[in-house]
């Protein structure tokens, strides 16, 4: 598991993370600082500077750290029940790593969890992309589909809740591993 840095430069993790911190908005931007020096430093500054600040710091934060997370296979359909594990084919042709998550709708009646997601992953061409995530699950059985929804570029009908964003950055530089991936 994981990519060389040959696959995935940290030239390459800069310039992508300015492309993912270009969706936000300044508000969203600014709470990217997690040192008050920084955030003072750069509160007054135009969006294409605090973006560039911010890629470079996440870049050296995360770096060489994310190679170990990218996975190559990234299933669009898995899951378990009392007979074993289900495994489909691959959601994406290219290593990726998740990014982002974030919980849209969830239902829970004692019995049955059912819950939507919105997923982002970074792949190792600089892609990203938006993947929605349904899950069901039970006591016995858990089934997770996950289908391409679009990559994100230039406009996008997406919002980040910037908390989750920049918090799940800090874990991946921290080494935090899905569940899934144990």
């Amino acid at each position: 598991m994981g990519v060389t840095e040959k696959e995935f430069s940290k030239e390459k993790l800069k310039v992508t993370l300015a492309k993912l911190f270009g969706f936000l908005e300044y508000d969203q931007l600014i709470e990217g600082f997690y040192n008050e020096d920084d955030y003072n430093k750069y509160k007054d500054e135009d969006e294409d500077v605090i973006i560039n600040a911010l890629a470079e710091e996440y870049a050296n934060n995360l770096y060489p750290e994310i190679l170990g997370q990218f996975k190559a296979f990234v299933p669009n359909i898995f899951g378990y029940d009392s007979e074993g594990e289900l495994l489909s084919s691959e959601l994406f042709y290219l290593p990726a790593v998740k990014i982002y998550e974030d919980i849209d709708t969830s239902y829970n009646d004692g019995v049955t969890v059912v819950y939507d997601t919105n997923e982002i992953y970074m792949l190792t061409n600089g892609d990203i992309i938006q993947v929605m995530s349904l899950v069901v699950q039970t006591k016995e059985f858990m089934m997770n589909y996950r289908g391409y929804v679009q990559e994100l570029k230039g406009d996008i009908s997406f919002a980040f809740e910037e908390e989750d964003l920049f918090g799940r950055l800090w874990d991946i530089a921290a080494g935090y591993r899905d569940e899934e991936d144990e």
